[in-house]
């Protein structure tokens, strides 16, 4: 493909018509916080008190630990407003969270209305319409915060805010938020990290620290992986004789080390006494380093001395990301860099020299037929190329447009990614170039439809079917995942079936490589009904984002309906947080537990694609003649019909310039 501008990135158009009851995608890809610092504020500890007390009310914060109460209550910034100050507007889009510290607001909203009354403003009773703003509906006194959704996305406010009376309110950016929920990560990586360093596997002279056997990124990779969990005085954390599976790191507390020299596991559990206690671990201590060996069974037991938290990281995420431990202490004691597991990625050389080739294609070479769909920054037709009678679809991409809403990398961005994927189960691209007011890119045309437009046609999908769908789309992730790549917006408008009724992933708009170190990335972006807890709460995000709107996607297709639902933005994403579906009683024991197992916490979440296919809701599946396209498609005759439709809607096209 021809060079594209730098300054150019694009927006996914394939397939992009909005569908009924989905919600609009949030796509601020300007969010992206990676080197934004957020402001400090200065401000008595009072008022931090306030603002913790109410942003800890908010959905998206609960959990964070009060050890960080300064990093998120610094960017708040005083704002002084008297009696009849419009705080927001109803509208207007929004960037801004607000706590009251002193005063009271009022809330309006313009629907249900009802003759105006005509009192002043604060003299309004709840139900009553003003005039100017609409319904009273609730007041907001000191103590309490209003507009949390501003610190996801900048959407429409759905509200107009009135000061009644002198008020003092504090409030915290968009941009600033996130910045400190990354640096609160960061420095929870850092630690852990450090922690990590510390630790020591072996013994006697093959005694080795995990500090001296792993490059700080692996460290780092493992820092990510590792879950925290919670246990009460007296709690036993690991019990003699129990197998072996996870390492343990003391976060904050202190525990106790039992053994019981007369333990026998076929006769009775062991004991766990003052008198058998043989050790106590404090904060950044860690017990079962085994368990990262084998599965063998536990020498001790362990129970919690007061409050205390620790961090676990099991056999399978380490080697999932370093291979075998054993592998990792030979390569150290010989003095070689650990042998990570490699995947094929797409590095910075391949993406320049992608943006450097130099693409034989003109706009002269294809004839427009007929448009075949239309997305925020322009359409896609489907094209005759001149010289060979092919057909192919193409994507045509606004500049200005691009430039005025600053997308430019992620067109060229969206380029790159599917000019390094080589799957029969993701769309290929043929050629992309541009010119002066456009960017193409040349598409395979497939035109079975998407799956979202059969499912409004089934309602759902049966058993058969369901599985053909996930076993074909989750071959194209784990293809992605191997390049590096990160997908970000699997939902049914974004899988689409060819002739014989095979699945092909499309839009690769929102797409990520990570790249050298990178495990995670910052940008709010996604279908909003798929979003993942972790993108909510700006935690960053990796590859497990993906099997996340798996789990969404298996969901939908096996009911109708995504898992979770809201009757706004914040009831939906709280909904999200709770991670709590409720499965409907068509759904197969199964299905149940194979979708349970993607719609978890990231340090629980399903997170191998072999385990997917391994999964017993699998059990039975041809995957080898489902992934070489020899099964036949359970799906093919309603890809038929779709295209025979769409070919007789056609009638006479007249042949027309592409850049017209």
């Amino acid at each position: 493909p021809k060079k594209l501008d730098s300054s150019l990135h694009g927006e996914r158009v394939f397939g992009a018509a909005s569908r009924i009851g989905r919600v609009v995608d949030v796509r601020r890809f300007s969010d992206d916080v990676a080197a934004y610092e957020a402001q400090n504020i200065p401000k008595e500890d009072r008022v931090r008190d306030v603002l913790w007390h109410a942003i800890t009310s908010v959905a998206l914060f609960r959990g964070l630990d009060e050890a960080h109460k300064r990093i998120l209550t610094d960017p708040f910034d005083v704002v002084h407003c008297e009696a009849g100050d419009v705080v927001v507007r109803e509208g207007d889009a929004g960037d801004r969270y607000y706590v009251v510290e002193k005063g009271e607001v009022r809330v309006f909203h313009h629907k249900n209305e009802r003759e105006p009354a005509l009192k002043q403003l604060c003299d309004l009773d709840l139900g009553e319409t003003s005039a100017e703003y609409g319904v009273y509906t609730k007041s907001i006194a000191a103590g309490a915060g209003f507009g949390e959704l501003a610190l996801l996305h900048a959407s429409p406010r759905n509200a107009t805010v009135v000061c009644c009376g002198p008020c003092v309110l504090w409030a915290l950016d968009r941009l600033d938020c996130k910045a400190a929920l990354r640096r609160v990560h960061d420095g929870v990586i850092q630690k852990r990290v450090a922690f990590l360093r510390e630790a020591t596997l072996g013994g006697g002279d093959s005694t080795i620290s995990l500090g001296s056997a792993l490059k700080a990124t692996d460290l780092a990779r493992l820092a990510a992986e590792m879950a925290t969990e919670t246990f009460a005085k007296g709690e036993v954390i690991v019990r003699q004789g129990d197998t072996a599976s996870q390492f343990f790191v003391v976060e904050s507390g202190r525990v106790d080390v039992h053994v019981d020299q007369s333990f026998d596991p076929s006769q009775r559990a062991p004991r766990i006494t003052d008198k058998n206690r043989t050790k106590s671990i404090n904060e950044g201590g860690h017990f079962g380093e085994l368990a990262l060996l084998s599965s063998e069974l536990r020498t001790a037991s362990v129970r919690a001395s007061t409050h205390t938290k620790v961090l676990t990281l099991s056999r399978h995420d380490f080697e999932r990301h370093l291979g075998h431990l054993e592998d990792v202490i030979e390569t150290a004691h010989t003095n070689q860099s650990p042998s990570r597991r490699q995947s094929s990625s797409l590095d910075k050389s391949s993406l320049e020299s992608f943006a450097e080739e130099e693409c034989p294609l003109s706009t002269d070479d294809f004839d427009a037929l007929e448009v075949v769909g239309t997305g925020h920054f322009g359409v896609v037709k489907r094209v005759l190329e001149k010289g060979t009678g092919r057909i192919f679809a193409c994507k045509l991409q606004d500049k200005a447009r691009v430039t005025d809403e600053a997308m430019e990398a992620y067109v060229v961005g969206e380029c790159e990614v599917l000019a390094s994927l080589d799957s029969p189960f993701i769309i290929s691209l043929r050629a992309c170039f541009q010119d002066k007011s456009h960017i193409y890119l040349i598409l395979d045309l497939v035109e079975g439809g998407e799956i979202y437009e059969h499912l409004l046609r089934r309602v759902s999908f049966d058993e058969e079917s369901l599985k053909f769908i996930l076993a074909q789309s989750a071959r194209a992730l784990e293809h992605t995942h191997q390049k590096s790549i990160i997908y970000r917006d699997m939902k049914p408008e974004n899988l689409v079936l060819d002739a014989s009724g095979n699945v092909k992933l499309v839009d690769f708009g929102l797409a990520k490589v990570l790249r050298g170190s990178e495990t995670k990335t910052w940008t709010m972006c996604g279908t909003s009904q798929y979003l993942a807890p972790e993108v909510l709460r700006s935690e960053g995000h990796g590859t497990s984002v993906d099997f996340w709107c798996f789990g969404v996607l298996c969901f939908e297709l096996g009911n109708g309906r995504v898992p979770f639902s809201g009757a706004d933005d914040m009831a939906l994403y709280e909904s999200i947080l709770r991670m709590r579906p409720r499965y409907p009683r068509s759904f197969s024991s199964e299905l149940v537990g194979f979708i349970s197992k993607l719609l978890k916490p990231t340090t629980k979440r399903l997170y191998e694609w072999t385990e997917v296919r391994e999964d017993p809701f699998f059990g039975g599946v041809d995957f080898a003649s489902i992934h070489d396209r020899t099964a036949k498609s359970p799906l093919q005759q309603a890809a038929v019909e779709r295209r025979r439709r769409i070919v007789q809607k056609r009638g006479d096209v007249v042949e027309a310039p592409l850049a017209d």
